[in-house]
């Protein structure tokens, strides 16, 4: 859901945002807002973690990738050329 809400059930972060601001509950507003820089700042530290393991793995193959080695060699064929 990009906007919107069901009822009084769910609400989605930025029509909260926009519900609060529209009441004048500026407090609510700035606490919805922290919350959802701290979620995204978090997001955006675990991508650049895992980018980064992934790149040092990948670096570390490169040794593999210099010898490429074929699928019926993998399973006990004769190495071709």
């Amino acid at each position: 859901m990009i906007g919107g809400s069901v009822g009084d059930k769910t609400k989605v972060a930025s029509i909260a945002i926009y519900e609060a601001v529209e009441l004048m509950d500026y407090t609510k507003a700035h606490v919805y807002s922290a919350i959802m820089l701290f979620i995204s700042f978090c997001g955006a530290i675990f991508l650049v973690y895992f980018f980064q393991q992934f790149t040092l793995k990948e670096d570390a193959m490169k040794d593999i990738n210099a010898n490429p080695v074929t699928f019926s060699e993998l399973i006990g064929g004769k190495k071709t050329a």
